[in-house]
This record gives structure tokens, sequence and C-alpha cells, in this order.
């Protein structure tokens, strides 16, 4: 019998008001699994580990209904989903990144330090854990970069371990908003095959 799979979709930085973007993973369903998106607020607060709570919390329902979990996370909210990843490595089945900020080592401006403060934590305390990457390893990682991206470049993209994709397309958000429309299917798949590898 086929895994009940559920996606949760976590965006970067901007994160309110996405509706449009709401609906295209939405529409994920079509590819046979769950589809939900949590916004972190980047801009709200300065601390990241009650909003990593609140997802880790999900994960936890989702689990208890007898569904396998796949975390999403582009640019900003790769961090996001390596946080929870990290807390709950027995119960997250797969983490794709799109354009993701995937281990902690990127310097953040002065200005996100300023306009979104929580992402700054986000990225401090994911740099902290770098012995904790390393020991959970990246078996469960996939991420999908662009073919250039001058903003989350690619070493931040990448942890010891992991699987590498290449979106066939130039530039940081035009890598986002082609992974989850044009390239969905493939990160859909990606998720899939991940989580049968390790079942």
């Amino acid at each position: 019998m086929a895994s009940k799979i559920a996606v949760i979709y976590v965006p970067g930085l901007g994160d309110r008001g996405l509706k449009f973007q709401a609906l295209i993973i939405a529409a994920w369903r079509l590819y046979g699994v769950k589809p939900s998106m949590y916004q972190i607020a980047w801009s709200e607060g300065d601390k990241i580990q009650p909003k990593i709570q609140i997802l880790v919390d999900q994960i936890d329902q989702l689990v208890a209904a007898g569904y396998k979990v796949a975390l999403v996370g582009a640019s900003a909210g790769g961090s996001a989903v390596m946080h929870a990843y990290l807390d709950a490595p027995h119960k997250v089945d797969a983490v794709i990144g799109i354009c993701g900020v995937l281990n902690g080592q990127m310097k953040v401006s002065q200005f996100h330090s300023r306009t979104n403060p929580a992402f700054v934590d986000s990225v401090n305390k994911l740099n902290l854990r770098q012995a904790e990457i390393a020991s959970t390893g990246g078996h469960k990682v996939v991420s999908f970069i662009a073919l250039t991206d001058r903003i989350v470049k690619h070493q931040y993209s990448l942890v010891n371990g992991c699987q590498v994709h290449r979106i066939p397309i130039v530039g940081h958000l035009l890598g986002i908003a082609f992974g989850i429309t044009v390239w969905s299917y493939f990160i859909i798949r990606a998720a899939k095959r991940t989580i049968r590898q390790n079942a």
C-alpha cells in the first residue's frame, strides 16, 4: 500500500500575503500529495525557535495522522526546514531546498538584519548546528539550485551527502518561481523518491 505523503512548503522572505503562491502550492495535490504552506513571517519577531516549533507541531500532527512528511523550503525557507529536520529527524522523511539556505554559512546583509531579524537568527542558529547537520547527514536532503544565483550562492545550498539538481533557469527569484511551477513535478518526484529510499 502506497504511503500517504504530506508536503509542507515554507517560502522565503517577504512571505506575507502570498495568496497566489498558496494557490500554486495547493495545486501540488495533483501529484498525489497533501500540500500546505507555512509562512514563517520573517519580518515579525527576532527569534526563530518559536516559529520552528509551530512547524514541528504541524509535522507531529501529520505523522499522527499516518503521513510521511516532506518539507520544501525556498530561499530563507530552506533554513527553517533544516531546523525542523534537525529537531525531528525521525519524523521528517525528505527535505527539499529550492535555491535554499541549507547550511547556515551565508552572510546576511545589514538590510535583512534590520528588516528580517528572524532570518538572521535562523542563519546564525543553523550555523551553530554544523555538528548536528554532519551527524544527521544529508541522505534525506535534496537541493535544487538555479544555473546561477547571486543571492543564495550555491555553496549555501549544500550539505554533506545531499543530492543536487539544477533548475534550468538563471537567477534566484526566477529559480524559485520556475521551481514551484514548471519544475514542481520534479520537486515532488524527488520528495517521493527520497521517502522511498529512506523507508
